[in-house]
């Protein structure tokens, strides 16, 4: 009976010395630092999410100020940069005043765009009083991307006209240059749009002194 006693008692292993019960300290310990590794994972999911906000909103705003700035694409302007007088003759009969001049004048295409501006041939028409006369030939040409294409022409003027009559003797004669370029702006080798730039410029012809003042576009 006794040797039945003594092996039931072995069958229950007995506890550990160094064990001991967990303490309402140790567990509150615990719960203050799981927590708190919670809290830190929290911060760091809603610093993460703002960090790829504050991204999303730098690239649509660098996004919008390409398509503002570079991608928005303006018409050129064609002007008259400066122009000379040459071969001055006139002919102040009551009857039949004439004036013969030729103008020496350089022109200039602005292309404010970042892209080529590639313009086909056209003409410039010259008016006395609304009276056409002359016109000239623009050759067809490119100006680069932001910058100033300058090129020369010849026009040759006849006025004849009693109603100029007055212009004439006071050696004063007003022009107005009148034309229209058509073309084409071509950005990055990818996209091309069709743009015009009209020409409508004023400028005085002095005669006595054979020179072009007041050019005005």
């Amino acid at each position: 009976m006794a040797d039945e006693v003594q092996v039931q008692q072995s069958t229950h292993p007995l506890a550990s010395p160094n064990t001991y019960p967990r303490s309402d300290t140790e567990a509150l310990a615990t719960a203050y630092y799981g927590a708190a590794r919670d809290h830190r994972k929290k911060t760091n999911r809603k610093k993460c999410l703002l960090y790829i906000l504050l991204f999303l909103l730098f690239q649509t705003g660098i996004i919008l100020l390409f398509t503002l700035t570079v991608l928005k694409i303006k018409s050129p302007k064609f002007r008259i940069h400066s122009a000379t007088l040459h071969n001055v003759t006139t002919a102040l009969a009551p009857e039949s005043p004439s004036l013969n001049l030729t103008i020496h004048a350089e022109l200039a295409v602005q292309n404010p765009n970042f892209g080529r501006f590639k313009f086909e041939k056209s003409y410039m028409n010259l008016f006395c009083r609304g009276m056409e006369v002359g016109r000239v030939l623009i050759p067809k040409g490119l100006s680069n991307w932001r910058s100033t294409e300058k090129f020369e022409v010849i026009m040759d003027l006849k006025i004849d006209s009693g109603e100029r009559a007055s212009d004439l003797s006071a050696g004063v004669v007003p022009i107005n240059s009148r034309g229209k370029l058509r073309g084409n702006v071509r950005f990055m080798m990818a996209w091309t749009r069709k743009r015009s730039s009209d020409m409508n410029c004023s400028m005085d012809v002095l005669v006595s002194n054979r020179e072009i003042k007041n050019i005005v576009c």
